[in-house]
């Protein structure tokens, strides 16, 4: 993926490894972007950087998490791009599916 970088591929904002948090859960990866107030700017990272993965071959899904929402605007922009959220006590349905996800049993083998 450093390659690809290098070779001026896809942008920084594209790249899944400056994400907040990679969140794996058996198949799936949630592309996490966390801030205090979830702006527009969060919202669009996240959905580039899990649509680099999606494009590589990855269950990516883009998360942004926070206290509260910078404004309605930004809530709207996520539902928008499919980006899922966990925004002070809100929840989004595609963030409650990931979350029910079962985790890969202890001692089973990964290939990450």
């Amino acid at each position: 993926m450093s390659a690809l970088m290098e070779r001026g591929m896809f942008e920084v904002e594209e790249d899944p490894f400056l994400a907040d948090l990679l969140w794996w859960k058996g198949e799936q990866v949630a592309v996490v972007e966390i801030s205090l107030q979830v702006n527009g700017y969060d919202v669009v990272r996240a959905a580039r950087r899990a649509g680099t993965l999606r494009r590589a071959g990855a269950q990516a899904l883009a998360v942004v998490i926070g206290e509260d929402w910078a404004t309605p605007e930004s809530q709207e922009r996520a539902l928008a791009r499919h980006v899922a959220w966990k925004v002070g006590s809100d929840l989004s349905e595609d963030f409650l599916t990931f979350r029910r996800t079962p985790s890969e049993a202890p001692g089973e083998a990964c290939d990450r």
